[in-house]
């Protein structure tokens, strides 16, 4: 993907590692889905959280992965979940390997 048609995206890609290291929002770490019955999130739905994409009614908005694929790229929203849902790595963990991948350090 050429970063330069997309000026935003290290922004929005920084945004997804604050999110996941920090957890503003206290979300409680869910697996499977973006956002679980009882409130718990996967790492994607803290990540669509801090990028402004709703969850629970998407009645005005596509599909909650595709908007987040436009928005930080498609290439690892399936590491994401791996790392998530198989792997069982806490946010910062994830936090940490996405900083790896797209080469952002703070």
């Amino acid at each position: 993907m050429n970063l330069n048609l997309m000026p935003d995206m290290m922004s929005y890609r920084r945004k997804a590692i604050t999110a996941l290291r920090y957890n503003p929002e206290g979300f409680t770490q869910g697996n499977f889905r973006m956002l679980c019955p009882d409130g718990s999130r996967c790492a994607l739905g803290v990540i669509a959280d801090a990028l402004g994409i709703p969850l629970e009614d998407n009645m005005e908005h596509d599909d909650p992965y595709l908007e987040m694929m436009d928005l930080i790229g498609d290439e690892e929203i399936s590491s994401i979940c791996k790392w998530n849902d198989r792997d069982g790595l806490s946010f910062a963990e994830i936090a940490d390997k996405l900083e790896e991948t797209w080469n952002i350090h703070f």
